[in-house]
Formats: C-alpha cells, sequence, structure tokens
C-alpha cells in the first residue's frame, strides 16, 4: 500500500491549516448570520423549510438518501478543489459561505417553533458534522490554496508549490473515507437518535 503520510504530505497539511482555520472562521461566522438573518423573519424561514420539505422523497430508503448525501457532498468537495484551478476569483470561498447557509437556515427554523436547538444541534448535526464539516472546509482550503498558488504564480512570475500529488491523495484517503462515514451515520443513525431524542 502506498504510504500516504510522507514528508511532503505532512508540509502540504502544514501549509493548508491556515486555510483551513480561514475556513472555519467564515464558515461559521456565515452560518451565525444566516441565522440572525432567517431568526428576524421566522415567518420566511418556515415557509422555506416547509417547501424544501415537500420536495423530499418521504419514501425514501436509507441507502438511497446515504448514496445521495455521499455524492452530492462528493461532488461540492470536487468541484471546490477544482474550481481552485481558476486564478483571481476564489471560487472557493464564495462556496465555504453559500454551504453554511442551509445549516444557519435549519437553526433558525428550529428557533422560529420553539425546539431546543442544543439538543436539535448534539442529536441531528453534530454526529455526522464532526465528519461531513471538516472534510468540507478540508476542501475548501485545498482550493483556496490552489487559487492563490497560481494567482501568485501569474502576478508575480514565479513558479510556486501546488502539491498536485499530495491534493489527490488528500482527497481519495482522507476526504472521500470522512464523507462516506458522515453520510452513512447521517442516513442510518441520526434517524433513530432523533425519533429517541427529538420526536
Amino acid at each position: 500500500m502506498k504510504k500516504i503520510f510522507t514528508n511532503e504530505f505532512i508540509e502540504f497539511n502544514k501549509v493548508i491549516f491556515k486555510y483551513f482555520l480561514f475556513c472555519f472562521f467564515l464558515f461559521f461566522t456565515s452560518l451565525i448570520i444566516t441565522k440572525f438573518i432567517f431568526t428576524r423573519n421566522p415567518e420566511n424561514v418556515i415557509s422555506i423549510l416547509d417547501n424544501q420539505a415537500s420536495q423530499l422523497a418521504l419514501n425514501d430508503t436509507a441507502f438511497n438518501v446515504f448514496g445521495q448525501i455521499f455524492i452530492n457532498n462528493l461532488i461540492v468537495c470536487f468541484f471546490t478543489i477544482l474550481s481552485g484551478f481558476l486564478p483571481f476569483v476564489f471560487l472557493p470561498v464564495i462556496a465555504c459561505i453559500k454551504n453554511a447557509y442551509p445549516v444557519g437556515l435549519i437553526l433558525a427554523g428550529m428557533d422560529a417553533l420553539k425546539k431546543n436547538l442544543f439538543l436539535i444541534a448534539l442529536v441531528a448535526l453534530v454526529p455526522h458534522g464532526i465528519f461531513e464539516i471538516p472534510a468540507v472546509l478540508y476542501s475548501f482550503s485545498i482550493g483556496i490554496h490552489l487559487c492563490l498558488s497560481i494567482t501568485t504564480s501569474i502576478v508575480k512570475k514565479v513558479p510556486t508549490k501546488k502539491y498536485i500529488v499530495e491534493i489527490k491523495d488528500a482527497f481519495i484517503f482522507i476526504i472521500l473515507p470522512m464523507l462516506l462515514i458522515a453520510a452513512f451515520i447521517e442516513a442510518f443513525i441520526v434517524p433513530y437518535l432523533m425519533n429517541a431524542f427529538l420526536l
């Protein structure tokens, strides 16, 4: 089996870490702002959530839900990293803000319905979120690194290290497994936890 944690891979993750911290701050700041905005308009947030719920296939099996969640998250992570190859525009930053929106919306909706937000977060978000959110933020961080490296190369006309092999390894051996675990928990375990503690 290929050795993943090489010196180059460790060096790559040291570079990525500062972007990860930035994405972490940006994601949760966007989440809080989204919740605050929607909390001030409870009728709108409940209407939006009702419309979204009506579009869901309620008879979907857990396996279908698992597949949908995994594929959707995988596409988000893959194309966010890919968008990093486009210089100057920093699309991964926009993706980071955009992906905080649904979480903030759900929390605002639960708040409008006078639900216990701490319990909801603990039961419905944390079990899969501890895998999904880091994996997604990691992909955003890689995308930002790529965009900044390519932009710097163009502006300063000097080569910069892009860690292409390490990015491939990070996607295959870190991001993909974490998304699999997160999707499994969200599809098969979270519904039982919600039935037991929230319904």
